[in-house]
């Protein structure tokens, strides 16, 4: 095979192999979902894990959740989240990135308590016609999240995720 062959079959393999990873990146960029806000509503289930209240909390609530780092309003956009992730990459998402201070203060919280850590220690909620929801889903992916941001192919400034930490102890900030 001369050297000019090899070079030609080089670069086809470059060009085809770049098409492919340009081809990838645009089927993962596809499955990439962004939100206006991220919540965690702490304390706000009773025993069963239904909502104590079922009202979206007002915009002073909402600023006081913000300076617990329970809310992302303003600085949402920092955030994205992958529709194909499993229930342990969203878990670790939010424990890590969205939610860290937050998390640690509540899994602290939680230690000799007498509550046992459930398989998922956070719920799901939906926003339906102004009411808050648990989505009974036992460990919510990537794809369930997306599901439940808003109304089908909403714009990303009316998309939220929104979760429920498990029943805890009364807990003063």
């Amino acid at each position: 095979m001369s050297g000019t062959h090899r070079l030609k079959q080089l670069q086809f393999c470059q060009v085809t192999s770049t098409k492919a990873r340009a081809a990838s990146q645009f089927n993962l960029e596809d499955k990439v979902a962004k939100v206006a806000s991220w919540l965690l509503l702490v304390n706000n289930l009773d025993d069963d894990g239904n909502l104590i209240n079922t009202s979206p909390p007002s915009r002073t609530q909402l600023l006081n959740m913000e300076h617990r780092q329970c809310a992302h309003i303003e600085t949402a956009n920092r955030f994205s989240f992958s529709q194909m992730w499993t229930h342990d990459e969203v878990h670790h998402y939010l424990q890590n990135e969205v939610f860290p201070l937050a998390f640690e203060y509540v899994n602290s919280t939680e230690k000799g308590k007498g509550i046992g850590i459930p398989s998922c220690p956070w719920v799901l909620i939906s926003k339906e016609r102004l009411r808050y929801e648990v989505i009974n889903i036992d460990n919510p992916t990537g794809s369930d999240l997306a599901r439940f941001q808003g109304r089908p192919k909403c714009p990303v400034k009316d998309a939220n995720v929104i979760i429920g930490k498990e029943p805890l102890s009364r807990i003063i900030y």
